[in-house]
C-alpha cells in the first residue's frame, strides 16, 4: 500500500465517520420531541381530568422541561368546568449542537384540546 493509498482511505474513513456522527446529531431532537410530548400529555390528562392546573403542577412542567435543555418556554392553560373545553399549549425551543458545533435551534408545540371531566 503506497502513501497515495492510504491517504485516499484516510479521507474515505474520516468522510464515513462525520456522516456517521450527523446521523446520530440529527436523531437528538426527534428523540427530545418525543420527551417533550410525553411529559406535556401527562399534564394534558391532569387538565382534563380535573378541569385546571394549579401553580405548582405548572411550575413542575417548566421544571421538567427545563431540565431537558428546552428554552423559551411558555405554557398556556384554558381551564373549565365539567363538559367544557380545556386546552394546553406549550411552545419551546429545542436546542441542539450540529456536527460542526454550530448551535441549531428548532421550535416545538403541543397543543391539544377537550372536555374535561373535573369539577362537576
Amino acid at each position: 500500500m503506497n502513501a497515495h493509498n492510504l491517504v485516499l482511505w484516510a479521507i474515505v474513513g474520516i468522510a464515513i465517520i462525520a456522516i456517521l456522527v450527523s446521523l446520530f446529531l440529527y436523531q437528538i431532537p426527534g428523540n427530545i420531541k418525543t420527551k417533550f410530548d410525553n411529559v406535556c400529555d401527562k399534564y394534558y390528562t391532569l387538565l382534563v381530568s380535573k378541569g385546571s392546573l394549579t401553580a405548582a403542577e405548572i411550575n413542575s412542567l417548566n421544571t421538567e422541561l427545563s431540565n431537558m435543555n428546552l428554552k423559551n418556554i411558555t405554557v398556556s392553560v384554558t381551564e373549565g368546568g365539567w363538559g367544557e373545553e380545556v386546552q394546553l399549549v406549550v411552545n419551546a425551543n429545542i436546542e441542539f449542537m450540529q456536527v460542526f458545533g454550530m448551535a441549531e435551534s428548532i421550535p416545538t408545540k403541543y397543543d391539544n384540546a377537550s372536555i374535561s371531566l373535573g369539577k362537576r
